[in-house]
């Protein structure tokens, strides 16, 4: 009987050491997300309106709040976006950007961070949506 009592608690501190080493179960995010995200993108963008187009994004931090960020042209309108930044998942939420450009959507940054994928749509003020898919790399 001893000797099970032994092992069990042999098993758990080896499982308790190896579930400790785990950095994706201690700490997913490593850091502000938004500082590694921050800086200027290469574009490749495919919407059902313009087909596929390739422009400069330019992504900077919120100036007031630690959740969200700024996306300058993004659908390479000279506007920006709001998103909201939770880990590595990046949500636009619905939203009327200057020239009457209404935009909602959600984005993925890789493990690596060099790289967000986005799918958005947009309406243009005409009520004709454009399903958009985009992928940012630095630039």
């Amino acid at each position: 009987m001893r000797q099970i009592v032994k092992n069990m608690i042999g098993l758990c501190l080896i499982s308790a050491t190896v579930i400790s080493c785990d950095d994706s179960l201690n700490n997913p995010v490593d850091g502000d997300v938004r500082s590694k995200i921050e800086g200027t993108w290469h574009v490749e963008e495919n919407s059902k309106v313009f087909s596929k187009t390739s422009y400069l994004a330019e992504i900077s931090k919120h100036q007031y709040d630690s959740t969200r960020i700024y996306i300058d042209n993004i659908y390479n309108v000279d506007s920006y976006a709001e998103a909201i930044v939770n880990g590595r998942t990046l949500t636009i939420p619905d939203q009327t950007m200057q020239g009457g450009f209404r935009i909602y959507g959600t984005g993925t940054v890789s493990k690596d961070y060099n790289q967000i994928t986005w799918q958005y749509t947009v309406d243009d003020g005409s009520s004709q949506l454009d399903n958009v898919t985009a992928v940012y790399t630095p630039y």
